[in-house]
């Protein structure tokens, strides 16, 4: 007696199967629409009882002396599927039913074996979808969807949606399989993620085999592919010779190898197509672990309080189950002190071939007396054998050459710092010392401090600088003794006396140098030629201010008088900048006064006002509080008329 299409329904004792539904329906009367293929990973053994529970009624059963039970779907997780079967969007996928299933694609054991266990009439297939809103539902071969071929559940042309954890129930047991179904790479014919692994070692011969085409014996015609280019013509199986054959693998030989295949199956095709990767190793290197560091008895030199790092490399080569072990020993006792710290587990570095090098470290915080001398062993081993290499500490002797070359290299440093800024600050070292710290200077017999040279047929702003502004900032407020032919000079007495006598009372000449100053005519020549002999005699130090730039022709203009165009040459220049030089704090104002004579003006400074008001001949110049000069207040300019003799 049968119930179909319904969730109930009589069994004999014992049995919790769900297959006494239309083949092709599910238990509603529904076409299954969901599909996966075969990769086994995980199988569970359930009793009859875990899917099949007993009913809320007992009554009609106990008349009719039968049970009434409950058919359940399998509750197997995605996570205890761990590995998977992949598919690529309207091909075929293949799920097998061995229990338990091998994944290994050079293996053979993916031969079906499902008959001994009664063939494909006792296999549920149940199939939980990816999307998670579907629930978990029978799967009926033998609509245009799914196909069964032995014990194989057959997805004949996969979409997105059939992705998901497919359970094969067979009496007592189950095993579940997940299928997901991938797009193609971009500008490739697989997905990386779907391809299977395959390991071979470098000289050897392997053959590939196209997964899950073992069962088939014919109607298959296959075609294989290197990174997606055709490497074998068309090979028609005859006892299953799905392979591809590579014989003495080398390096280039790695790669993608992607089986296609056309099935012929009950007056059907179908294509399907797998991707393994192949990985090439070096070959085995069957010895005894071999150590770089430290070879043999390795003395290191360690600072006395300083922390230090030892470790310890070693080559083992490639050899599959290979179990490599590497650890230190501190005078034959594994490490177990509180400043030491050894790592918990070695470092494996594996190259492109497989070679594996290992790496330990022991880190000590600070060195004491204590570590000296201590033999540091790193031993190493493996299953042919085992190596080792000791590492001694020593207190290093201080290098007194390195420590006075660095001694010295750090006074040359300090001494050319503090030369660059002596040489910024000159001035003001200098005149600090005067102004403060230098004794009265001698008696010369000298009555000024300087000549001030001008050329009287100058423009006004020249005139303005020479005849107001130096006496202003030079006597008024730094105590010097300027002569001033329009100011100093006796009148009725001749002009060349009065000039050779006024330079040879001098200590110093300021020239005040423009275009004026030098040309043929100019009016200063007779101070400039008397200036420039007085020089030559050693009597008296020539000063140029440069109050205006020479055009460049000036120097050309001058080979008539070689003794003016020498002196433009060497004589030191101050510049005058307009408004940026009218501070008395400012650079031209102390370069030049590091120029003109000694002077001790510390009682001077000290009984003047810096705001005082000082005069010239009647004028008032007034000097601010920011140490400039107040030029506004000045009366007219002074005229060519005004200050001849």
């Amino acid at each position: 007696m049968r119930a179909s299409r319904h969730v109930f329904g009589f069994l004999p004792r014992g049995r919790g199967h769900c297959d006494d539904a239309p083949r092709g329906r599910d238990p509603m009367g529904r076409r299954s629409h969901t599909e996966r293929e075969g990769s086994t990973v995980h199988s569970e053994t359930r009793t009859a009882r875990d899917r099949c529970h007993m009913g809320a009624g007992h009554l009609f059963p106990l008349l009719l002396g039968l049970k009434l039970v409950t058919c359940i779907p399998p509750t197997i997780e995605p996570s205890e599927c761990n590995i998977a079967v992949f598919s690529l969007p309207g091909e075929a996928a293949v799920i097998n039913c061995d229990l338990p299933l091998q994944t290994d694609v050079d293996d053979s054991s993916l031969q079906n074996d499902s008959k001994s266990d009664g063939g494909a009439d006792e296999i549920q297939w149940w199939l939980k979808p990816s999307n998670q809103e579907s629930p978990t539902h029978r799967v009926y071969p033998g609509d245009d969807t799914y196909m069964m071929y032995d014990s194989a559940l057959w997805l004949l042309h996969t979409r997105p949606e059939h992705a998901g954890v497919y359970i094969c129930v067979r009496g007592k047991q189950s095993v579940c399989h997940v299928l997901k179904v991938w797009r193609p790479d971009t500008s490739s014919c697989y997905h990386s993620e779907s391809s299977y692994s395959f390991t071979a070692n470098i000289g050897s011969s392997k053959t590939i085999r196209c997964p899950a085409l073992n069962h088939l014996q014919s109607n298959v015609t296959i075609n294989w592919f290197k990174d997606c280019k055709k490497v074998v013509h068309e090979v028609h199986l005859t006892n299953a010779p799905n392979s591809y054959s590579i014989m003495k693998i080398k390096d280039w030989k790695a790669g993608n190898y992607t089986c296609t295949a056309n099935v012929s199956l009950q007056g059907r095709f179908y294509y399907f197509s797998r991707s393994i990767n192949l990985t090439v190793r070096a070959r085995p290197i069957r010895k005894r672990p071999k150590i770089i560091h430290p070879n043999g008895n390795v003395y290191l030199g360690v600072d006395l309080g300083s922390p230090v790092q030892l470790y310890c490399q070693a080559f083992f080569g490639y050899d599959e189950g290979m179990d490599p072990l590497m650890y230190w020993l501190v005078d034959g006792q594994f490490v177990d002190f509180p400043e030491m710290q050894e790592d918990d587990l070695p470092i494996m570095i594996e190259d492109d071939n497989g070679d594996k090098m290992m790496q330990s470290d022991i880190n000590i915080t600070k060195v004491d007396e204590s570590h000296i001398g201590l033999n540091f062993t790193c031993i190493t081993q493996n299953g042919f054998g085992f190596g080792s290499g000791s590492i001694f500490l020593y207190v290093k002797e201080k290098n007194r050459a390195a420590t006075l070359g660095v001694a010295m290299a750090v006074a040359l440093v300090v001494i050319i710092g503090i030369s660059a800024i002596a040489f910024y600050l000159r001035f003001d070292i200098v005149l600090f010392y005067r102004d403060h710290l230098a004794p009265e200077p001698p008696s010369d017999g000298k009555d000024f401090d300087a000549y001030v040279c001008v050329a009287w047929d100058a423009p006004p702003d020249e005139l303005q600088f020479a005849l107001r502004i130096l006496p202003a900032a030079l006597e008024q407020k730094f105590g010097f003794r300027l002569w001033l032919f329009g100011r100093d000079a006796i009148p009725g007495k001749n002009v060349i006396d009065e000039v050779v006598s006024a330079v040879g009372r001098s200590r110093r000449m300021l020239i005040v140098l423009s275009p004026a100053c030098v040309k043929e005519s100019s009016s200063s020549r007779l101070d400039l030629d008397v200036g420039l002999h007085a020089m030559h005699n050693g009597s008296l130090r020539t000063l140029l201010l440069s109050f205006q730039p020479l055009p460049s022709s000036t120097m050309s203009s001058l080979d008539s008088r070689p003794a003016l165009k020498r002196a433009l040459k060497v004589l030191p220049k101050v510049y005058w900048k307009g408004e940026k030089s009218q501070p008395l704090n400012s650079r031209f104002w102390k370069h030049l006064r590091y120029l003109m004579p000694t002077q001790n003006l510390h009682s001077l400074s000290s009984s003047q006002d810096p705001s005082s008001t000082v005069t010239t001949n009647g004028t008032a110049i007034t000097s601010q509080n920011n140490g400039s000069l107040s030029l506004d207040t000045l009366s007219p300019l002074l005229t060519t008329e005004s200050i001849v003799l």
